[in-house]
């Protein structure tokens, strides 16, 4: 849960700063400040604080003090911290403070920042999610060598009592190799044993032709998952908030990672929008000085853009 609110946090914080960069520039271009602008700043400011305070409240040190010393700490961050309070306590006079294009310049540098630590934490997600399945893997291979050394033993036994059986331990043994391959990742297709007869090595051939069954298709839709998480963290990168993870699974804690990743998306269309090339095709609007665009988006960010 803390690795999308996290992701999350930053979302917002760049795309606060984004829009910061935007309309500001306006500003020290006209050399004027509406009213309206001004309370769109004071807004916008608000919510950057909060989410910055919520991005510390929300980790343990590690992640605080890589975002203080790499992001808040940074020269461009204490620019835009400096020049907020200036707009909001002298907005007349502070519209004189800089050259547009030095701001432009100075944001987008601190916007590319928070996008690089913003990669960094995605990533860390998606390392997350990929260990989780290699945990379930090795859980899900546990079990079945436990199973197969009880076979093995039952097969044992069985030799012991009849040398008519040799041939049917054969015909298993070499189908447990083949299993084992599977496992081992040598074949990309789990081989069932023959099944001869129905006496005991034919109903312990079948028993395991049955979990073999059942591990082959949880593997694959464990794959499946994954292939779909990784689609769906690529989506939520290129801000396409509305993404969903549309993948099946029975096992638990890719069920649980399946909710959060709804969250996050529900959360990122809550709090930003559905889309951020929407807010930054305004933003390139208000850049250009048109600023008749809105967001038309039901997000905080995009109401907050379109006041």
């Amino acid at each position: 849960q803390d690795d999308f609110r996290r992701v999350l946090a930053i979302s917002q914080i760049k795309e606060n700063i984004g829009f910061l960069r935007a309309i500001m520039a306006s500003i020290y271009t006209k050399r004027s400040i509406t009213p309206q602008e001004h309370l769109k700043i004071i807004v916008v400011d608000g919510t950057t604080a909060s989410y910055v305070g919520n991005f510390f409240d929300f980790n343990d040190l590690r992640y605080s003090e890589e975002f203080k010393s790499q992001l808040v700490m940074s020269p461009e961050f204490r620019l835009i911290d400096r020049v907020m309070k200036n707009v909001i306590a002298h907005p007349n006079e502070s519209v004189n403070e800089l050259e547009p294009d030095y701001w432009v310049a100075q944001m987008t540098i601190l916007v590319d920042n928070f996008k690089k630590f913003e990669t960094k934490l995605i990533d860390e997600l998606k390392g997350h999610a990929i260990k989780m399945q290699e945990q379930a893997t090795s859980a899900l291979i546990s079990v079945i060598s436990v199973i197969v050394v009880v076979i093995i033993i039952l097969v044992v036994i069985s030799v012991l009592i009849s040398k008519n059986l040799i041939s049917g331990i054969n015909s298993i043994k070499d189908g447990l190799i083949a299993f084992f391959d599977f496992l081992n990742n040598k074949t990309s297709k789990a081989t069932l044993l023959e099944v001869k007869g129905t006496d005991e090595i034919g109903q312990m051939a079948t028993l395991v032709n049955e979990n073999i069954k059942q591990i082959e298709h949880n593997l694959s839709e464990q794959n499946d998952f994954i292939n779909a998480a990784n689609n769906f963290v690529g989506q939520i990168r290129s801000g396409n908030y509305t993404a969903n993870l549309d993948a099946s699974t029975t096992n638990p804690a890719l069920i649980k990672l399946k909710e959060a990743f709804a969250q996050l998306s529900n959360s990122l269309k809550e709090e930003i929008a559905s889309s951020s090339k929407a807010i930054f095709d305004v933003l390139d609007g208000f850049k250009a000085q048109d600023f008749t665009k809105r967001v038309n988006e039901s997000g905080r960010v995009a109401n907050g853009i379109d006041l």
